[in-house]
């Protein structure tokens, strides 16, 4: 007896085969079972399709930096898997992988070990022994497909957000917050390639800081990748990036500077 055979004679007869019927205001709806795992999200084949020709979670998961000692641990590619397709749906909040969590259908496309996604807490412990300096050069290195896809010559366009923060986070601090004035918040740091979806850095910052803050720490990070130094024709901001410091980095003579990329407004 298959599993939709059991799974029939749990119902009333004639259930299974008429199903429900609906008299709604559009008229009559029947609703039918269906033994198959199904998910709103049809579009994370496209995203697991696309995550499996870059081959960048693979790569993450073989490079990771931390010891994990326990044999009951969630693997380190699903961690991540669930945390990008998080971030994907629009998360803001680890808490809100707990809207995925429960579908297994995401799980089974997305190729979980343990055929659930894994909980908010699992991307927080993943890390949290990890010191700051080696988690970046683990992420740093995938970096690579990134720069690789920078146009010959490109611009860079710097910005900032703000992005609001309830409970206690590391860096949250009261400073100038547009949609929720008095609340603490952070304030990143954002730099992307000129028409183009292509991120190229971004900056951790309190919430109390301006725009231009650690803005050359930042572009130091930037500039000493090779591909960005010998494409890198620009740098571009609005009038809160016009600072005496900026303006002098773009200046300096410098044999790491071949192009001496200029500040636009």
């Amino acid at each position: 007896m298959s599993e939709l055979d059991q799974w029939i004679d749990l119902h009333l007869k004639g259930e299974a085969e008429e199903c429900f019927r609906f008299e709604c205001g559009s008229g009559v709806v029947t609703v039918s079972t269906c033994p198959d795992r199904l998910t709103p999200y049809g579009g994370v084949a496209a995203w697991s399709h696309y995550l499996e020709k870059l081959g960048v979670v693979k790569d993450l998961a073989q490079r990771f930096p931390g010891t994990r000692t326990s044999p009951n641990a969630t693997p380190v590619g699903d961690i991540l898997q669930a945390f990008m397709f998080n971030c994907l749906m629009g998360g803001r909040r680890f808490a809100h992988a707990r809207r995925l969590q429960d579908d297994r259908a995401v799980a089974v496309v997305l190729g979980m070990k343990k055929d659930r996604l894994c909980g908010e807490d699992a991307f927080t412990r993943l890390c949290a022994k990890v010191p700051k300096p080696q988690a970046r050069s683990w992420l740093a290195f995938s970096e690579r497909d990134l720069y690789a896809a920078l146009p010959s010559a490109f611009i860079a366009d710097w910005d900032s957000t703000v992005n609001t923060r309830y409970g206690r986070q590391e860096d949250v601090a009261i400073g100038y917050n547009p949609h929720k004035p008095g609340r603490g918040s952070h304030h990143p740091l954002l730099c992307v390639v000129a028409g183009t979806r292509l991120a190229l850095h971004m900056e951790w910052r309190p919430g109390n800081t301006v725009s231009a803050s650690n803005w050359i720490e930042a572009m130091e990070k930037i500039w000493s990748h090779p591909d960005v130094s010998e494409r890198l024709k620009m740098n571009r901001g609005d009038i809160g990036f016009s600072q005496e410091k900026i303006l002098a980095w773009h200046e300096q003579p410098n044999v790491l500077r071949p192009h001496n990329p200029k500040n636009g407004s």
